[in-house]
């Protein structure tokens, strides 16, 4: 699973970015999702960042969760599931 949506780096929009959440680290109330971005699927990864959310014992993998929490934020708002 991976995300895409016209992502700003900077000042330099990246149309049709693709972030994938490489890694969640996570205890019984918090998550620590650390996420790539890149031009598209085939290129390397040009920026990393990480966000914390709260997860849900009882929901889904946290890695699901992860991406569901990115979409929530303004800055993921469009992505879409690719």
């Amino acid at each position: 699973m991976a995300l895409s949506t016209n992502y700003n780096l900077n000042g330099v929009q990246i149309d049709n970015a693709y972030l994938k959440v490489n890694r969640v680290t996570c205890d019984k109330a918090t998550a620590l999702a650390e996420i790539s971005i890149a031009a598209d699927s085939s290129n390397a990864s040009i920026f990393q960042k990480a966000y914390g959310f709260s997860v849900d014992l009882d929901g889904p993998n946290a890695i699901k969760q992860a991406y569901l929490y990115l979409k929530t934020l303004p800055e993921f708002a469009d992505a879409v599931d690719c």
